[in-house]
């Protein structure tokens, strides 16, 4: 993959990790000559109507510009699988932090009210995240916190814990009772796992370990 160009745009420099949902490039935007991140899903059937939902919940997001929330630059889709094209970012995750640092208290308060206020940006779209986690929170530079990982995000609506497969997603341990149980998740269930979160980085265990 590496040296190949997606969608006619992206060159891939090199592989950044890869997870359950996708695999991350660090690549060249060819025509603006810029560094930027993309994430190609990883292969499976993908209908229509979900590439078009992706493609326009995709439109949604890049419309948000916050200091907390990774900038999403391009949904698109490449020989039929669909990436997202974002902003580049050097730092650690919220989980590297947590585990091998332990920050003070008051810095971690400080990274999660900027969490919390990514989260509430990309709520007042009506969007749900549906996989926050401290592997999806990366600190930058000057401590900044920066959600990341948007490639669940879904509006909200019925079903909206589970894909159209009816497959449950996110990551199990940050998921709410209501996602376990496969009822609609809205904002109060985004809250819940934000609280697990938070719990997290204050107490450096899990609170349903």
């Amino acid at each position: 993959m590496i040296g190949n160009v997606i969608d006619g745009s992206y060159r891939v420099d090199r592989l950044l990790g890869e997870g359950g949902f996708g695999i991350v490039y660090q690549c060249t935007e060819l025509e603006l000559d810029r560094v930027v991140a993309v994430k190609m899903l990883r292969p499976g059937p993908i209908g229509e109507r979900d590439l078009r939902r992706f493609n326009s919940e995709g439109r949604n997001l890049a419309s948000l510009n916050h200091p907390n929330v990774v900038q999403i630059y391009r949904f698109g889709n490449s020989d039929g699988s669909p990436y997202i094209a974002m902003e580049f970012l050097k730092g650690r995750t919220l989980r590297s932090l947590i585990e091998k640092d332990r920050p003070s208290t008051p810095r971690i308060l400080e990274m999660m009210r900027q969490v919390a206020s990514g989260l509430a940006a990309i709520h007042a779209l009506g969007t749900l995240h549906r996989d926050l986690s401290p592997n999806n929170i990366m600190v930058v530079e000057r401590g900044m916190a920066k959600i990341l990982d948007l490639g669940l995000a879904k509006t909200m609506g019925a079903m909206s814990s589970m894909d159209s497969a009816g497959a449950l997603v996110g990551t199990m341990a940050y998921v709410s009772p209501e996602q376990l149980n496969r009822e609609d998740a809205g904002i109060g269930a985004e809250i819940f796992v934000f609280g697990i979160v938070l719990y997290e980085a204050l107490s450096g265990v899990h609170p349903f370990r």
